[in-house]
């Protein structure tokens, strides 16, 4: 998934081609970020969401973001480790759920404090341009990148939180530095 979909979302985001959207990381069916990539939006449900999207999009990424990630992350797997990997994760689940109290409570609240992070991922790129894939390389890699991110400002002690990504324009240009690296190079 990384090798197929990252680094491409990283070479170019925020780009589409005659056939389509070509950052398959930024084609979601719920929110439609630019009107040069409205005809790429076929499903049945897409005229529906999208025409309501400036009042559905926050309420569907805090309920359902952490589960959209999810099934992203594995619906193209087909390595045994990676099935292994999710079963895991929900034994360990409902192991941890099983103990609560209240699980579905629990299971909701936690899975609106993961969706705030889905949230934030979403508004680095979605508040910018789109471009056919052929005017991407008119800028260079860094003024490309700088283009189509958007940092979200924070206070250092809520780094931990976003993992690095609210710097989104150093960890673009500079997708292979650890992550506690990126303040630095974002105060500089």
């Amino acid at each position: 998934w990384w090798r197929e979909e990252h680094d491409l979302h990283h070479a170019v985001p925020n780009s589409f081609d005659e056939n389509g959207i070509y950052d398959k990381q930024a084609n979601e069916d719920i929110w439609c970020q630019n009107e040069r990539i409205l005809k790429f939006f076929k499903c049945f449900h897409h005229k529906y969401l999208i025409k309501f999207q400036h009042i559905l999009f926050v309420p569907i990424i805090l309920l359902f973001a952490r589960h959209g990630i999810m099934v992203d992350c594995y619906k193209d797997e087909r390595r045994p480790v990676e099935l292994l990997g999710l079963i895991l994760h929900i034994s360990w689940l409902y192991y941890v759920l099983k103990l609560c109290t209240y699980p579905l409570l629990t299971y909701f609240i936690a899975g609106l404090y993961q969706s705030l992070l889905g949230l934030q991922l979403v508004s680095n790129h979605y508040y910018n341009d789109w471009e056919p894939i052929e005017k991407v390389g008119e800028l260079s890699f860094p003024e490309r990148q700088i283009k189509v991110n958007v940092n979200v400002a924070n206070s250092p002690y809520t780094d931990w939180f976003y993992g690095g990504l609210q710097f989104h324009n150093e960890h673009h240009c500079f997708p292979k530095m650890p992550r506690y690296n990126l303040r630095f190079i974002s105060e500089d």
